[in-house]
């Protein structure tokens, strides 16, 4: 019995705890979290072939390599404002007659986007084959 009054005290504790803690895991969203990565989960697995979870184990190292890479602030902040720029500028009429892609052309920005395009193609061109195809045999 001195057991029994001495272990229940420190057991009705430790049970509030661990539903205080439930309770602030269910408050932070961390079950709803838990769902949905279920359905998440299920989507991807039934999405690829035994072919295509191989071929990802051979380039995960590369694959997170390039998401690192993707995630860094000054990319970030470029594809953003890339982003926000072109939603604006996508309803306003565009003149693409040659005198209007002149006067597009006298911009320094202009220049600068299209030797930067140039240089992006040009390394896509040294990477693809002679035949065009960017998938090798």
């Amino acid at each position: 019995m001195d057991l029994i009054d001495t272990i229940g005290p420190l057991s009705d504790e430790a049970f509030f705890k661990v539903v205080n803690s439930l309770a602030e895991l269910e408050r932070k969203g961390y079950f709803t979290f838990a769902r949905g990565s279920k359905r998440i989960l299920d989507n991807v697995v039934t999405s690829f072939s035994e072919d295509d979870i191989n071929r990802l184990g051979d380039n995960v190292v590369l694959i997170l390599n390039t998401v690192k890479d993707m995630t860094q602030p000054e990319i970030m902040k470029f594809v953003r404002n890339t982003l926000i720029v072109a939603e604006r500028e996508v309803e306003k009429p565009i003149d693409i007659s040659y005198r209007g892609l002149m006067r597009q052309i006298q911009d320094p920005a202009v220049r600068r986007g299209l030797a930067l395009t140039m240089r992006v193609l040009h390394v896509i061109g040294s990477q693809t084959p002679q035949n065009g195809s960017i998938l090798e045999n």
